[in-house]
């Protein structure tokens, strides 16, 4: 593959609502390529993240090329994903309409060959793809809906995925349920590694006691496993300060059930940008998926943050989460959980270790370093059939 080809102008397409893991991803990954290659890379970002990922002090205006998408609809009142079609999400659909014209029109004003698209933004230019672009779906997500070809989403990614020219996927898993769902084979590219923000998400003088589950308040995220185990944990360490970071469709219902608790029981629930400035000083992180832990992203972050983590034994969470560095519990079992925690809470010495061998191993295996080979790999390849594309 020649220089110029590995040249081809790339857009970042980022259309979310809300900063999630993702997103935190996602703008680290184009920090960085910014800063190596200023003139190739461009990030399309929503303006409700722009703000977001700014109060978390990513500073993209001291960026190049950054386009802020700013037409969102008056009728688009959605805010997260539900797990069924409502009324909001027709809002939703006029809003991504009018990002994928303004990101059609950056394309030919930028002169960008190649467009890689991140959540939303994948099903939105895959029923309307820009012409004469090579598009690239990103997927992260591990919810098994939007690969079960007999749901609604899994029959609309399928669709959409037939006008991307490469997909990226961020884990073995996403690949095979794509392998499963006779996506073409020389499409599908998988990532080694996720990464996260190593400077961000670092250990600071830590409190034994602190506790901490950050996640989007899914059904699947388990924060009702969370909340069926702190009764136990607080009857036998009541010093226990825990910290419930997110929001999401379960919002009334888990403050609804926090308030029932915290007249007994210490427990922050909030939304924060920046989730570093608790982890960082916390001890133990949860991560309680149904499916799969990897490659959570919040994961990954407690874990640079030097936190020993407790988290469910699904899918592939074993390449993160061991006896060395944490606590696997069995999906939905409260009290194994709050058993967990609480060992950990009584032996703050070994919980300490395990924290360490957390960031050791994130040093080890999940810096941006390796990723961006991989994404160095896969937009010289978008270059070549770009190439081909127009013609030249």
């Amino acid at each position: 593959m020649s220089a110029q080809c590995s040249c081809a102008k790339v857009g970042i397409a980022l259309t979310d609502t809300m900063i999630s893991g993702t997103a935190r991803r996602v703008a680290n990954l184009f920090c960085a390529l910014s800063q190596r290659h200023p003139s190739r890379y461009h990030f399309l970002v929503s303006e409700e993240i722009y703000q977001g990922l700014n109060r978390a002090k990513y500073n993209l205006g001291n960026y190049p090329n950054v386009h802020r998408l700013k037409a969102k609809s008056l009728l688009d009142r959605k805010r997260w994903e539900g797990n069924a079609l409502t009324l909001e999400d027709a809002g939703r659909l006029l809003t991504l309409l009018r990002f994928r014209n303004q990101i059609a029109r950056i394309v030919k004003s930028e002169g960008l060959r190649v467009i890689q698209a991140h959540n939303d933004g994948v099903y939105i230019l895959g029923i309307h793809p820009i012409p004469k672009v090579v598009q690239i779906a990103s997927l992260a997500s591990i919810e098994r809906r939007n690969y079960d070809q007999r749901s609604f989403f899994g029959k609309l990614l399928q669709f959409c995925l037939r006008n991307y020219h490469l997909i990226d996927c961020l884990c073995p898993q996403i690949q095979e349920f794509l392998m499963q769902n006779r996506v073409p084979e020389h499409k599908i590219f998988c990532a080694p590694n996720s990464f996260v923000d190593t400077k961000r998400y670092r250990p600071e003088p830590k409190d034994p006691s602190s506790v901490v589950f950050a996640t989007r308040l899914h059904k699947f995220k388990g924060p009702d496993y969370f909340l069926d185990a702190v009764d136990r944990v607080y009857s036998q360490h009541p010093q226990v300060k825990f910290h419930l970071l997110g929001a999401g469709p379960l919002g009334e219902h888990v403050a609804s059930r926090v308030n029932g608790v915290r007249s007994r029981i210490s427990i922050q629930y909030a939304f924060m940008w920046d989730t570093s400035q608790v982890l960082n000083k916390s001890s133990i992180s949860l991560q309680l998926q149904q499916v799969d832990n990897y490659p959570s992203q919040s994961l990954l972050e407690g874990m640079a943050a030097g936190n020993a983590i407790i988290a469910t034994d699904v899918g592939q969470t074993r390449r993160l989460v061991d006896s060395s560095n944490g606590i696997l519990v069995p999906l939905s079992n409260a009290r194994a959980l709050a058993d967990a925690m609480i060992w950990m809470l009584k032996h703050p010495e070994k919980t300490s270790a395990m924290g360490r061998r957390s960031r050791e191993r994130v040093l080890r295996r999940h810096t941006i370093a390796n990723y961006l080979t991989y994404v160095d790999g896969l937009h010289m390849r978008a270059g070549v059939l770009a190439k081909n594309l127009n013609g030249e």
